[in-house]
């Protein structure tokens, strides 16, 4: 966090934006959607909501549907709008869980004071900036 407020400082920046998203062990291009893992597997919280996502349906995933939070999957069913994959459904081979994300993640190294107001996004809100800000919106 504080390389990129002093990043951001630097560059004449009136407020730094900071998004809360999920990130995936597996984000290297050549790992397939269906195999890509959470971080902090805590990030998602399945009793919140889940959708089973069969072999087919993960087949038809692109890296950027998983990485973009598998809004179209099951993101209307969370409060933070969008979900992350978890673990297998052991009665259904090849099958994985996407589960809610937590809407209430951000735990960041902060020291203060810094020279820039700096705005938290949860992850909802986070995706409709980046939907916004982006040409053609996210999945």
């Amino acid at each position: 966090f504080d390389d990129k407020m002093a990043l951001a400082a630097a560059a004449g920046a009136a407020v730094l934006v900071v998004a809360d998203t999920l990130s995936y062990n597996s984000s290297a291009a050549g790992t397939p959607p269906a195999l890509m893992e959470l971080s902090d597997p805590c990030s998602v919280d399945c009793a919140e909501g889940e959708v089973v996502l069969n072999a087919s349906r993960l087949d038809a995933l692109s890296r950027q549907d998983v990485l973009n939070g598998l809004v179209a999957a099951c993101g209307s069913r969370c409060a933070a709008g969008v979900c992350g994959l978890a673990g297998g459904v052991p009665p259904l081979p090849g099958a994985r869980r996407a589960c809610c994300a937590e809407d209430a993640r951000l735990d960041m190294g902060i020291t203060l004071p810094h020279p820039l107001p700096a705005a938290f996004l949860a992850p909802a809100a986070a995706h409709t900036l980046l939907s916004a800000a982006t040409a053609e919106p996210i999945a």
